[in-house]
């Protein structure tokens, strides 16, 4: 004959208000949490997506013709301004403002395009680097073979 059914409800009852109290002690070497992320913290946080990024050259039209992605994943809308900084073979560089008060909606991607004229019998770009908020977080964006 086994334990009594109150006995074993009991027991279970026990295993569980143990399981739950283990759950929730405390220790004075324990860290606190961690803070959240940006992102909930009710702002905006707009960044350049580098990988879906790029410029390319145009040589019969000398320009050079920029896409930069932009990605909102804040919980606000909130503006920004987007800078391109033109790399030449000849050591040269253009920096060119593209863009002021983009606005990203929360959650939502932006894709900014341009047209940069140059000097395309002097020099060929080389490399692309895109920013947001005058330089805050410049990135490297891909050169795409000349059209």
């Amino acid at each position: 004959m086994g334990p009594s059914p109150k006995i074993v409800r009991a027991t279970v009852a026990l295993l569980a208000v143990g399981a739950i109290l283990a759950g929730c002690s405390t220790s004075s070497n324990s860290s606190p949490p961690p803070p959240p992320p940006a992102a909930s913290s009710g702002h905006a946080n707009i960044y350049v997506v580098a990988s879906k990024s790029n410029c390319f050259e145009v040589q019969s039209d000398a320009s050079i013709y920029t896409t930069v992605v932009l990605h909102n994943s804040g919980t606000k809308a909130g503006s920004t301004s987007v800078d391109v900084d033109y790399r030449y073979n000849d050591g040269g560089d253009t920096v060119d403002g593209l863009a002021n008060d983009v606005t990203v909606d929360p959650g939502q991607t932006y894709y900014a395009r341009f047209k940069h004229n140059y000097d395309a019998l002097h020099h060929d770009v080389v490399e692309c680097a895109a920013s947001t908020n005058k330089f805050d977080s410049q990135v490297d964006i891909s050169v795409l073979p000349p059209q």
